[in-house]
């Protein structure tokens, strides 16, 4: 398994006042390198080269990253933010509330698998009309667990995990073989 993303969030607080107080989106966005769009989502958008990421910075001061090859780019980019609003206005800025939201992984089987006798199972929805591929619930149906995003071509997706190594403990429990497609 290959990480594709992941996605975390947390809040930066002011100490002594309230983060929106003087949070002004255009003049944020010019000061910190990023971008605000008048409409869509109400934040500030960045993109720094390095590490490659995209972050939404919220007047609550939720920060969101997105994209991030592992956690320690994730902190840094989140980092990189509180240095420049540092910089910019001279606040002393706490980071809480750190989570990891979801981490995607993918990795190829090497061989096609029978998509329909996944969806006997029980465990998936799969229409094939809508959308090739079949979203594979290994735990069940629920919003809290992982799925797994199941092409015919062997590819697989897994994403919702919490961490890496769950997200590898999900794929390991499956038993590709028995949906292996025999020509």
């Amino acid at each position: 398994m290959k990480v594709a993303n992941f996605v975390t969030s947390a809040r930066i607080i002011r100490q002594g006042k309230e983060f929106s107080s003087e949070f002004h989106f255009p003049t944020m966005a010019d000061l910190l390198g990023g971008s605000y769009a008048e409409r869509g989502f109400e934040c500030v958008t960045l993109h720094p080269r390095q590490p490659k990421l995209c972050m939404h910075l919220y007047r609550s001061g939720v920060i969101i990253v997105c994209g991030a090859k592992s956690e320690l780019d994730a902190e840094a980019g989140m980092h990189l933010v509180m240095t420049r609003i540092r910089k910019a206005w001279g606040w002393i800025l706490l980071l809480v509330n750190y989570h990891v939201s979801n981490v995607v992984a993918h990795r190829n089987l090497g061989y096609h698998l029978n998509l329909w006798s996944m969806w006997e199972d029980g465990k998936a929805e799969y229409h094939p009309a809508l959308f090739p591929g079949l979203c594979y619930y290994p735990n069940g149906f629920s919003v809290e667990r992982p799925c797994v995003i199941v092409q015919s071509s062997g590819a697989i997706v897994v994403v919702g995990a919490p961490d890496f190594e769950t997200a590898c403990a999900v794929d390991r429990a499956i038993p590709w073989h028995k949906y292996k497609l025999i020509k």
